[in-house]
């Protein structure tokens, strides 16, 4: 079951990076990245996909193939997937994007939203919503908050606690069917799709350790934690800390935080980064996870995007940076696509 998860979180991973591939400056130019935070809605990266949504509303992305012959029915699947994602390329009007297991969702700049894939039940039933503010996506959903400060969401997930949720001005979504949402006086709500006792366990305990949480102006949320970003520039964080996810003690300065696949991120307002103990993931997990270190030279990073094996950030001035495994198909397909982007 952990391949299988491991498995669709590098597929999501890949069709993020799908997107990205037509928004970036001319070769040996740079344009400086908007100090609005809804940039970050603009970039996506998953396990098997870059994207990325152009100053002008349309999205250019690409989509790269892993695996060997041995996976040849999830290629066809994958093939099928980046079939019909490939509308997306004439998507017109859009301000956000987001990928989950074998679909994108878009939010257009009037507030409704319009889907891509093969999931054909979570496409229509996006449809009809109207005055969307933000979306987001976990392995089998996708969450939209709307202008009332309402949530909800469409695909196979059940969340019967977003009915309750009120006042949110912001929404962040995990890969494992997690979300959390941020209140306007500071708080965090935490909801989940879980049908095991041990995981509804875990995330009880999540929801506790949040419900103390004041003064957050940003949540994240990573594999299996949550991150709060607070007034003063430090971090709080919930969640499994089997390998380090939440030993954010310390952290000053941070401007933005950002969950990952079994560590999380923070940029702080020089543009430096500071990750969780990424190396215990490592020398514990069975995994494909490998050395980031390089995050430790990166300067003036306005966004951050991580997978397993890979981590992008882009400069202030529109520059990507890689940390990870640099053989990664997506490395060179995003900076492809980065060539054609416009971040103005």
């Amino acid at each position: 079951m952990k391949k299988i998860k491991r498995m669709a979180c590098m597929v999501l991973c890949g069709m993020m990076l799908w997107t990205l591939a037509g928004c970036a400056p001319a070769a040996g130019e740079t344009r400086p990245i908007p100090e609005d935070t809804s940039f970050r809605e603009r970039v996506a990266l998953t396990g098997d996909s870059v994207a990325v949504v152009r100053k002008d509303g349309t999205v250019r992305g690409t989509y790269v193939l892993h695996g060997t012959a041995d996976e040849a029915e999830l290629w066809e699947i994958f093939a099928q997937a980046a079939e019909r994602t490939e509308e997306i390329n004439e998507w017109e009007n859009i301000c956000g994007i987001t990928f989950g297991r074998w679909f994108v969702a878009g939010l257009r700049k009037d507030g409704t939203a319009i889907g891509a894939g093969l999931n054909e039940n979570l496409l229509n039933g996006m449809e009809s919503w109207r005055d969307v503010k933000q979306i987001d996506s976990c392995y089998k959903t996708v969450v939209a908050l709307f202008e009332d400060g309402t949530v909800g969401n469409t695909g196979e997930c059940i969340w019967p606690s977003f009915e309750e949720w009120e006042d949110i001005t912001e929404i962040s979504c995990g890969l494992m069917n997690v979300a959390a949402g941020l209140k306007k006086d500071g708080t965090v709500v935490y909801g989940c799709d879980c049908k095991e006792d041990d995981e509804q366990e875990a995330h009880e305990k999540i929801r506790e350790e949040i419900k103390d949480w004041k003064d957050i102006t940003q949540v994240a949320c990573g594999t299996h934690s949550v991150l709060g970003l607070k007034k003063d520039g430090t971090v709080v964080a919930a969640g499994d800390n089997r390998y380090g996810e939440c030993t954010v003690d310390g952290w000053t300065d941070v401007v933005q935080v950002v969950g990952g696949d079994y560590r999380n991120f923070g940029i702080r307002s020089d543009g430096t980064v500071l990750v969780t103990d990424w190396m215990k993931a490592i020398e514990e997990l069975d995994s494909d996870f490998i050395d980031i270190s390089a995050i430790e030279d990166w300067q003036d990073i306005v966004v951050l995007k991580d997978d397993s094996n890979l981590v992008m950030g882009v400069t202030a001035d529109g520059e990507l940076r890689f940390a990870g495994n640099m053989e990664d198909k997506r490395v060179q397909a995003a900076r492809k696509i980065w060539l054609e982007a416009e971040w103005g």
